[in-house]
């Protein structure tokens, strides 16, 4: 039986700095229990999920918010069928695509000349359990961060950040097939070109979903293309990996977005799971740099390179433990032989160098029981001026 989970979200959505007016909607849909949203924490269990939903507008003066409008719509009023699909955990992927099909068809049924040319992404995450469930047809994307070193299955993922989406563009296509970097991507003149939408009246969707195992310390960040396409996905886990309330990440992350440009509307969900995350070997190094210290473009552009930095820390430090122990033995054998180097070459009685006694300078005529050494003569020896070399320094 699945054990509880208490998650805290954030949600914002914002204008950016270019655009006149928002186009973006989101929405965060309870599921089985109808929990009550003006509290930022709740309990998931067995039958229990939240579904969060963001739709980013196209469409301009051709309503493009009214088609995001329509879709989220669409999603609120499926709760009765998240309803049912959580007490069948194999059909919530299709069940999660029969939504944004169904939301495609009400934007389609909308369409006058007044509105013609409007459509809109839409991505849905449903949060129940252990388990993260994703659909979505467009740009808009879904991301896991994770406290411990994740399994690296895409170039793209990162060492805590991993993907749960790829774009339904142009680019990402060509990320897909090795043809172009990733941030790289975030550049490109055909970076806002996709190959699907919801309302396209020259070919229906064909939205993708996935589920993805989540555990307590994980972050789920969905958002609109508006937050990626400002911010390189480095820094993105930069910022999650910040041990801070999500809403000061949340509202850190969409800050950055428009120091970047904020060349679009910018909106995002932001979930942590709760609790105190399981055993790993290897934990996330600590960041560079705090989110809210950001405050002109040269510093957020400086930010991208310092993540290089704290990707490699992990490698760093096994190298440099190594070098702490090799260190250790060369210095032991050091003091070792030294002292046997020593012990060779001086009486280990006193330290000094031996006497060389030629037996015909003793005068026995003398009596030397009383210590009376003047007639006892140190015979010179290539090692003495050494010796007193030694001293001196």
């Amino acid at each position: 039986m699945e054990a509880e989970k208490k998650i805290s979200l954030f949600y914002r959505s914002d204008t950016g700095q270019v655009r006149s007016h928002n186009e973006d909607r989101l929405c965060v849909v309870p599921a089985y229990g109808h929990y009550d949203l003006g509290t930022t924490e709740i309990v998931l269990g067995r039958g229990k999920g939240i579904l969060l939903a963001i739709a980013d507008g196209m469409g301009g003066t051709n309503a493009g918010e009214v088609a995001a409008e329509i879709a989220i719509d669409t999603v609120r009023n499926s709760i009765e069928k998240i309803d049912t699909l959580l007490l069948r955990p194999r059909e919530i992927g299709k069940g999660l695509q029969s939504i944004i099909h169904k939301a495609h068809l009400n934007i389609r049924a909308a369409l006058n000349e007044e509105n013609a040319g409007m459509g809109t992404t839409l991505i849905l995450a449903l949060v129940t359990g252990n388990s993260l469930y994703v659909a979505w047809c467009g740009d808009s994307r879904a991301y896991k961060y994770s406290p411990s070193i994740i399994e690296r299955k895409n170039k793209y993922d990162l060492p805590h950040l991993k993907i749960l989406t790829h774009d339904h563009s142009v680019v990402w296509q060509m990320v897909r097939k090795g043809k172009l970097d990733p941030n790289a991507a975030r550049e490109h003149q055909l970076s806002n070109i996709i190959t699907q939408s919801l309302g396209d009246t020259r070919s229906d969707p064909k939205p993708d979903s996935a589920m993805y195992t989540i555990e307590p310390g994980d972050k789920i960040l969905i958002c609109s293309d508006g937050l990626n396409s400002m911010l390189p996905d480095e820094f993105i886990q930069e910022f999650l990996a910040h041990d801070e309330p999500i809403d000061q990440i949340g509202n850190s992350l969409i800050e950055a977005a428009n120091v970047k440009g904020g060349d679009d509307n910018i909106s995002l969900i932001l979930v942590q799971i709760e609790g105190s995350p399981g055993y790993s070997p290897m934990i996330a190094a600590p960041v560079l740099m705090r989110p809210e210290a950001i405050t002109k473009k040269s510093d957020l552009v400086s930010a991208e390179y310092s993540q290089v930095i704290v990707s490699k820390s992990l490698i760093t430090y096994g190298f440099f433990f190594k070098m702490v122990i090799f260190a250790t033995i060369i210095a032991v054998l050091y003091v070792y032989f030294s002292d046997e180097f020593s012990r060779f070459y001086n009486d280990p009685s006193d330290g000094q160098l031996p006497l060389v006694v030629n037996p015909d300078s003793i005068d026995t005529s003398q009596d030397t029981s009383k210590g009376d050494i003047d007639s006892v003569h140190q015979v010179d020896s290539p090692l003495k001026e050494g010796s007193k070399s030694n001293e001196d320094e």
